[in-house]
């Protein structure tokens, strides 16, 4: 049982409830209880006006409703419209046909109830059929509630093995670039990990322990890659591997399968631009790049490898021209404005064209942070040499000095070689020195605030290689979103095998699909909210039921909408109709 259903039965005060709304009153039937102590409305019905509310009374052929219930209605009905076009259940189905004397929800039903709980509230199969319970699924979308049990979703997961997985992403993100109808040519690529609480003793090839992002490295984790559309951020790639896997291996390994996926869904020229970060570098995966004439990149490099770019002194570069510049212009923070140098260099073998960037912004607070770790690297290089001199028992030797110095540095992200440490005899005791290496030091400071990318779009302008690579913060955004505790929630998950794995991920990823068309159907008619607003509103839109004296059949309607419920529906092409209906515009 659900805290909601225990909060009609609980304690429970109803009351009428009246709000004027233009001069108008209108009524309502609020169920509250006390929470930490505080009285909290915890369910809410909608009556109508007084006439309204006395003629339904004074009928003879009904009287005041004996019972009244709400279930949640408007998020999972605006989910669901968004798979229409879709129809996950379908390619699901057809990669994995039913059995013959099937009973309840077919494989691909119970992918698709999965991934709009995701979307929604993500729960655990076993508290998925609590979840529909309380919601208005049965209006939407009928299923047998009691065939949604863990053992059952088990059971058909089962059937899904990785050559049948792969079958049903590829039709789904053949269908979702359908949507953009092939035009777009920039996509975003980028990796990141995911943590897991197998055993190891746990047989898997996927989760490994690895570099974690979360900082968990003592679990072990597993990697996805996502390819996402440049103008929408509409993931049209993912896949898993293994969590001790380099980025840049995987990217090497898989160059010619994700380039054939994109290419099958089509591009408006037939080009392909891929947009990555200096974690997926390899000579190898651009040579391949290079060998196609429609195929193209655009990379950053570090300026710790590229020391003479790094050098190249502020007075080569200038003003930026580009939206953040002319925000940064008008609201008097001019100071701020990036800045740019534009030349050609030989990476990989050939000549690329570089844009370099300054950021004012980020130099200031990179040289603060500096100032501040090296006054902590040197307190801890002072406690260092007094642990020397007294010969502690793991202070003994130069070697444990140094190893110990280079674990401070690594956790400071600092250069070892930011100090030099030297090593004698004083009063016949052990003595140790250290000193500021000012050239190091220097050197660190001129690579501060400076981006190099690296393209092989020799005829695009600094801006448009700038604005290109810039957008990869929507591809970060979006794994942010599959870590949200409350939403999709890729972790934790509790999966012990990879087969389960791979299908949960699945299922985290089309939840995102999901979220992001909403999201750009509220975009398309001008509604600047985010999806994760848009299901918060849209879960307060409830169906009220209710039974009339002498009947056994409830009616239903809606309560009344929100101004923000009636815009996100107008943008999924519906109105409401007398304050009640939904119909389709």
């Amino acid at each position: 049982m659900t805290c909601r259903t225990l909060l009609y039965i609980v304690g429970v005060m109803a009351h009428l409830h009246k709000k004027i709304k233009k001069g108008n009153a209108y009524y309502y039937v609020r169920e509250t209880q006390r929470i930490d102590g505080k009285p909290t409305v915890v369910n809410q019905v909608y009556l109508g006006s007084a006439d309204k509310i006395l003629s339904v009374f004074m009928a003879k052929e009904s009287g005041f409703p004996s019972r009244i219930s709400s279930k949640e209605f408007g998020s999972l009905f605006a989910l669901l419209e968004i798979d229409k076009p879709l129809n996950l259940a379908g390619i699901v189905d057809d990669a994995v046909p039913a059995k013959r004397k099937r009973q309840g929800p077919s494989t691909g039903e119970l992918m698709l109830y999965a991934v709009i709980n995701r979307a929604i509230a993500p729960m655990s199969k076993r508290r998925m059929s609590e979840w529909y319970g309380v919601t208005d699924i049965q209006q939407i979308r009928p299923v047998n509630l009691d065939a949604l049990t863990a053992q059952n979703f088990w059971n058909h997961w089962d059937r899904i093995g990785e050559h049948e997985l792969t079958r049903i992403m590829d039709r789904f993100f053949t269908k979702v670039r359908t949507l953009s109808h092939g035009e777009e040519e920039h996509f975003l690529f980028d990796t990141t990990n995911y943590y897991t609480y197998l055993s190891s003793r746990t047989p898997s090839t996927l989760a490994k322990r690895g570099h974690n992002k979360a900082g968990k490295h003592y679990l072990r984790q597993v990697g996805l890659a996502l390819i996402t559309e440049r103008s929408s951020s509409m993931p049209v790639y993912a896949s898993l591997y293994p969590g001790n896997q380099h980025d840049s291996r995987f990217f090497r390994l898989h160059l010619d399968e994700i380039v054939a996926r994109l290419r099958a869904a089509g591009t408006a020229s037939g080009d392909i631009t891929l947009i990555f970060d200096k974690g997926m570098n390899a000579e190898e995966a651009v040579q391949r790049i290079d060998g196609d004439e429609k195929l193209h990149f655009i990379t950053s490099y570090s300026p710790y490898f590229a020391p003479e770019l790094a050098a190249v002194p502020l007075s080569q570069f200038r003003l930026l021209p580009c939206e953040v510049n002319d925000r940064l212009l008008a609201a008097g923070q001019a100071k701020d404005q990036i800045l740019y140098h534009e030349t050609t260099a030989s990476f990989w073998g050939r000549e690329r064209k570089v844009v370099m960037t300054f950021n004012p912004r980020t130099f200031r607070k990179k040289r603060y942070d500096l100032k501040e770790k090296l006054n902590r690297l040197r307190e801890d290089l002072f406690t260092l040499r007094r642990a020397y001199r007294e010969g502690h028992p793991h202070s003994r030797s130069p070697e444990a000095i140094r190893e110990r110095y280079e674990k401070i540095c690594a956790s400071l992200h600092l250069s070892p070689a930011l100090f030099n440490l030297s090593f004698f005899t004083e009063d016949s005791l052990p003595a140790m020195g250290f000193e500021l290496n000012r050239y190091q030091v220097d050197a660190t400071i001129k690579r501060m605030a400076k981006s190099i990318l690296v393209t092989d779009h020799h005829t695009w302008t600094a801006q448009e290689v700038y604005l290109a690579y810039r957008d990869r913060h929507l591809i970060e955004n979006q794994f942010r979103k599959t870590k949200h505790p409350f939403q999709i929630a890729f972790m934790p998950q509790y999966h012990w095998t990879d087969s389960k794995i791979r299908i949960h991920a699945f299922v985290c990823i089309a939840a995102l699909v999901y979220l992001t068309l909403l999201e750009r159907s509220l975009r398309a008619h001008g509604l600047k909210m985010s999806a994760a607003e848009a299901v918060r509103h849209l879960r307060d839109l409830r169906t009220a039921l209710f039974w009339l004296p002498g009947t056994k059949k409830p009616g239903r309607r809606l309560e009344e909408p929100t101004s923000q419920q009636i815009a996100v529906l107008d943008a999924l092409g519906f109105v409401i109709q007398d304050g009640r209906v939904l119909q389709k515009q």
